[in-house]
């Protein structure tokens, strides 16, 4: 149903310009003269152009219900690609939780706590994942492979968002809890590639250099380079995510970068309030 109605809207897209043509730009109805033209761009825009958005929201509703990471009590913006309304305290076995568990704060890299036991409980579900959309395909339904990319590409962007997303909201982290988390998301990679090595996915792209600049941004030295970070990957992480990680940061004086932060940023519970 989904492919059904993009490649309808595809095919209207196609043919835009020369339906405008044979549109005459004004038109007479009674004695009111209407912007005939302009209303079929406006109807364009409001019912045809956006069918790719709602493709990929559709998909990444679907993904993230099956991967079902936080529990059914969550819900993906799939529009702006983020993560709203998280509470790990509605369900027990979820990834959150899972990594707020873990004592980032007393780790070093070559511990062995962890054992990427979270990773592997990420990417079983991959792994079942990619088993139903190979059933799918075997019972004859259409699933080609720039759809099954394109599912695929949503569901790993989704494990990427949900790592940034949990990493920030580690209250204490060491030098060596971070290169752990640096050291679990190229697990995470690796194991994913070696679901579907055959697919040419951008996975840097998807969020893994997302997932590993956040990651990295814990050993910058100095306020005047933690303000330029923040500055350039501002559209990148959301405020609530640069709080998560100047709340575990090293730096002893984190003052400026906090107001900078408080006075450059939108403040993320007045936004709620809001909403």
């Amino acid at each position: 149903g989904i492919e059904s109605i993009y490649t309808l809207s595809v095919c209207l897209l196609q043919i835009k310009q020369r339906m405008r043509r044979s549109i005459p730009s004004t038109q007479m109805f009674g004695s009111v003269q209407v912007e005939t033209r302009q209303l079929f761009d406006d109807s364009y825009t409001r019912e045809i152009d956006l069918e790719p958005i709602f493709r990929a929201g559709m998909y990444n509703r679907l993904v993230y219900r099956f991967l079902n990471f936080y529990g059914e009590d969550h819900i993906y913006n799939a529009v702006d690609e983020k993560l709203i309304n998280s509470d790990p305290s509605s369900n027990k076995d979820n990834l959150e939780e899972k990594i707020l568990g873990i004592d980032w704060g007393k780790m070093t890299v070559m511990m062995e706590e962890t054992k990427n036991e979270y990773i592997r409980w990420m990417v079983d579900k991959y792994k079942l994942f990619y088993k139903l959309l190979e059933n799918v395909e075997s019972r004859g339904r259409m699933l080609n492979e720039r759809i099954f990319i394109t599912i695929w590409e949503s569901a790993v962007k989704l494990g990427y968002e949900i790592l940034v997303d949990s990493y920030s909201k580690v209250k204490k982290c060491s030098d060596g809890g971070r290169g752990k988390m640096g050291i679990d998301v190229e697990t995470f990679t690796s194991l994913i590639k070696g679901i579907v090595p055959e697919l040419a996915i951008d996975y840097a792209g998807l969020g893994s250099d997302k997932v590993k600049g956040f990651v990295g941004a814990y050993y910058i030295q100095d306020s005047r380079g933690m303000k330029q970070w923040m500055k350039k990957n501002q559209k990148l992480y959301t405020s609530e995510q640069f709080m998560g990680l100047i709340r575990v940061w090293g730096v002893k004086d984190k003052r400026e970068v906090e107001d900078y932060l408080h006075n450059n940023f939108r403040n993320p519970s007045k936004d709620s309030k809001k909403k």
